[in-house]
């Protein structure tokens, strides 16, 4: 557990509770987000719903249409009363108007009803997925320029190559750090600083994939956060998949996570321009 006072505490405590909330299910933000198909909800919308359900004394996590359902190979009960909510109604486009940039602004809204998931039945949905990041700076390429050093320093070369959908891999027997090509400036720094994060911890062994995946995750959270860089939406719902509910793995991990984070960003600050030194 973080101790109080310590500089890293209020890090790993935001940390905690948006995990948590993941797995609970009641952050409206990363639930919408989790799928194209689920609704993405104004907060005016949101507000609707959470009244309904308060009214109601229900608890809502994951909204959709009823066909957005179907879609997902779920099935609405028969009888369930679903919640209103307000949907944009657009002007039918003309070849003129198709053709031209202008946003288009909705000419009024009607009553739509979506349904939560706990009114269907189906197959179970995928927990959220992590968000790549994005952004390019000056910042990120010398954050990533310190880390690639780093892991050099520690004898593993860094390179690119394709990794079938995974950003990051290091190879102990290879001694090497494979970084998927195309990444943003944003994702590549944290990708790279979650990767020497296995070369920190891990270069002995592990006790599991699991225990090991939240510990690098969590050092390149505090990492980046303690530079003044945001990875929530990638490393809050990453660590959530590898806990698998389980939020005692994350809490235990705190100690060694801290640790490397603080070797890691120390010596980031070493490497880099003091502008971009670590607060």
């Amino acid at each position: 557990m973080p101790v109080p006072g310590d500089p890293y505490a209020k890090i790993l405590e935001r940390l905690y509770a948006e995990v948590a909330r993941i797995d609970s299910g009641v952050d409206w933000r990363r639930i919408a987000a989790a799928s194209r198909i689920l609704n993405r909800f104004s907060p005016r919308n949101a507000v609707l719903v959470a009244m309904q359900a308060c009214r109601r004394n229900e608890e809502v996590t994951q909204l959709a249409g009823y066909r957005n359902w179907q879609s997902l190979g779920r099935q609405v009960r028969t009888g369930e009363r679903g919640y209103a909510i307000l949907a944009p109604v657009f002007k039918p486009a003309g070849r003129a108007e198709q053709d031209a940039q202008d946003e288009v602004r909705p000419i009024g809204f009607r009553w739509v009803t979506v349904f939560d998931v706990s009114q269907t039945e189906g197959p179970e949905l995928a927990p959220p997925l992590p968000s790549l990041l994005q952004g390019e700076s000056m910042e990120f390429e010398a954050v990533s320029a310190s880390l690639a050093a780093q892991a050099a320093a520690a004898g593993f070369e860094t390179r690119e190559a394709d990794l079938d959908g995974a950003n990051g891999l290091t190879d102990f027997l290879a001694r090497r750090v494979t970084v998927r090509p195309g990444l943003s400036g944003a994702q590549r720094a944290k990708t790279l600083a979650h990767e020497l994060a296995h070369i920190e911890l891990h270069s002995q062994g592990i006790a599991s994939r699991q225990v090991a995946e939240i510990e690098a995750e969590t050092t390149a959270y505090l990492v980046m956060a303690n530079l003044g860089l945001e990875t929530d939406d990638y490393s809050f719902p990453y660590i959530a998949n590898w806990a698998r509910g389980d939020l005692s793995l994350v809490v235990a991990v705190a100690e060694r996570s801290q640790a490397a984070s603080r070797a890691i960003t120390a010596r980031i600050g070493e490497h880099i321009p003091r502008a971009y030194a670590p607060r």
